[in-house]
């Protein structure tokens, strides 16, 4: 069974060959001028497999941004067990990187959520919150 090892909000994520590119990492807060708008914001997902997992089997990955009225945007994706890599300890897990930018609409300022789910199962949750942007000199 597919575990997540880290759900990172970011500036930019970009997934290369065995590594995640992260920048500006631990977003929580969006400054916007004015609303409604919409914010590009970068998740890096890390999701681990142990020796019990088939090769090949399709989980599903379900990504939910909601606010205050309700769910704003749905990304839904199939995600497959990796091969089995020959000659590592049985205990090794097995880590997926997966970069995704996103653009999330922003329709107010108010609180959000954006929450993975996995095969129906709720694994993560990272609280946002979307404020006007202060006053020049201010932060």
């Amino acid at each position: 069974m597919p575990k997540l090892d880290f759900m990172i909000p970011a500036q930019f994520v970009r997934q290369l060959p065995g590594v995640l590119d992260i920048l500006g990492a631990g977003v929580d807060t969006i400054h916007a001028p004015v609303v409604p708008t919409s914010h590009p914001l970068g998740l890096a997902i890390r999701i681990t497999f142990d020796s019990t997992d088939t090769p090949g089997q399709a989980h599903r990955l379900r990504l939910e941004f909601t606010g205050e009225d309700g769910n704003l945007l749905t990304i839904r994706a199939t995600l497959k067990a990796p091969p089995k890599i020959e000659s590592v300890p049985l205990h090794w897990k097995t880590g997926l990187g997966i970069a995704i930018p996103l653009t999330l609409p922003i329709p107010k300022y108010g609180d959000y959520s954006l929450t993975l789910v996995i095969d129906d199962e709720r694994v993560h949750d990272l609280d946002l919150r979307a404020i006007p942007t202060p006053p020049q000199g201010q932060a």
